[in-house]
């Protein structure tokens, strides 16, 4: 529990306001998932998934609502992703 900083493993729209900053980590479950959805990880004596994702279903180990400023960075990005998301495709 506590602050730790996330370190990206692929280029990813969600995951770039993270990269290299801290956030909120309230708990110490974490999600075991194949690496090609991992896209960012923590150091806790090994590496750990911080952020998630397999199409359009992201999970992310933090709270961005209370890591602060860059929280909010993630917030806003993961709106205008939703925002400018084409929903004609199924």
């Amino acid at each position: 529990m506590g602050w730790d900083q996330n370190q990206m493993t692929q280029s990813d729209p969600i995951a770039t306001p993270f990269n290299r900053q801290f956030s909120y980590f309230v708990h110490s479950y974490y999600v075991q998932t194949p690496p090609k959805n991992v896209l960012a990880t923590v150091d806790y004596g090994i590496q750990l998934p911080s952020i998630v994702r397999q199409n359009n279903i992201i999970g992310m180990q933090f709270h961005p609502e209370k890591s602060g400023q860059v929280g909010l960075a993630g917030l806003t990005q993961f709106k205008e992703m939703v925002e400018n998301a084409d929903y004609s495709r199924n």
